[in-house]
């Protein structure tokens, strides 16, 4: 191996994964880690996820794969190579996007247990309370074993997350049924599950999209409710999946004011946790 074929296969977060730090938040750009040189309480390490590239902007340097190794073990870069080697890495920065796209043939589901899924959890304010909802999934894909937590949609399959890969078994919409009544609308299921950390009801039930494509589908379920309060994100798509509800819905509510400045409603409350 050598510094090339380190930089552009080897995923910066696998890395820090691998050495226990996972992302105090991220997105589809980016995520955002505690420094992991050193001891502080506000993220300031990104990694950008396209470039995967690193920055530090505490001390106001960056670099690639091998240049994080080297300033984490304080080494050379002949060892930082032979450190990559050893530890085996099997997920490819370039195949990324075929992985996403590839079949995930599961291999089993089981409780909640893995240390490392539970701690990702963690990072994005979701505790033990939430577990019942999730399962952990191993599955393989191109011949490569992986683990994530799986969230189940209508279809019987799947939403896949950990620390460094997202993706699915296959796309529906999710349905959390605790009222007949009221149903409030989220994209994705760790905001979702944010929403019942942080609210002090239960007497609604909830609704993720998963995708919002899947937003005609949605649309069916919610006649059903007399009340519906849309905790959609703050970007162009789910502003448009926002506005075509409330035209069709006129008893819709939007309450995207509540984490306005934010991207999700899972950024709002990871930063609200921050203040208790």
């Amino acid at each position: 191996m050598n510094c090339q074929t380190l930089n552009n296969n080897i995923r910066l977060e696998e890395v820090l994964a691998s050495l226990g730090h996972l992302p105090v938040k991220c997105n589809e750009k980016e995520a955002w880690f505690l420094n992991p040189f050193g001891l502080e309480t506000e993220a300031s390490f990104k990694i950008d996820r396209h470039k995967n590239v690193w920055y530090l902007f505490s001390e106001g340097k960056g670099g690639k794969t091998a240049d994080f190794i080297v300033k984490y073990f304080n080494c050379s870069v002949s060892e930082a190579l032979s450190w990559a080697e050893e530890k085996n890495f099997n997920f490819s920065f370039q195949k990324q996007n075929d992985l996403s796209k590839a079949n995930i043939n599961i291999t089993e589901v089981k409780p909640l247990s893995n240390y490392y899924l539970k701690k990702y959890l963690k990072s994005r304010g979701i505790s033990s309370k939430s577990y019942h909802l999730l399962n952990e999934v191993k599955f393989t894909i191109s011949n490569r074993k992986l683990y994530a937590i799986g969230f189940r949609n209508l279809s019987g399959g799947y939403e896949l997350r950990n620390s460094f890969y997202k993706g699915c078994t296959s796309k529906d919409i999710s349905f959390i049924q605790e009222s007949d009544a009221s149903i409030s609308v989220f994209e994705g299921f760790i905001d979702a599950l944010s929403y019942l950390e942080f609210t002090t009801s239960n007497a609604e039930s909830l609704l993720i999209l998963n995708s919002v494509s899947m937003l005609e589908k949605a649309k069916t379920q919610l006649r059903n409710f007399s009340s519906i309060k849309l905790f959609l994100d703050n970007d162009k798509a789910g502003e448009r999946s926002k506005n075509e509800i409330l035209s069709c819905f006129s008893r819709a509510e939007d309450c995207s004011k509540l984490y306005e400045g934010y991207k999700d409603f899972n950024d709002f409350f990871i930063d609200k946790q921050k203040t208790l």
